[in-house]
């Protein structure tokens, strides 16, 4: 329990550089994440 191996280790260091780099210039998050905002999302679970 709570060890991940290389591989799966790699894969998300790898993403995680990715999504910094995105959020440096600008493209990540993507648009839609502003569409839902935290009322909106508990609103539609209310439904």
């Amino acid at each position: 329990a709570g060890h991940i191996d290389e591989d799966l280790a790699e894969r998300a260091e790898a993403e995680a550089v990715r999504l910094m780099a995105a959020a440096s210039v600008g493209t990540w998050p993507p648009p839609v994440v502003k569409d839902w905002t935290l009322e909106r999302a508990l609103e539609t679970l209310e439904r």
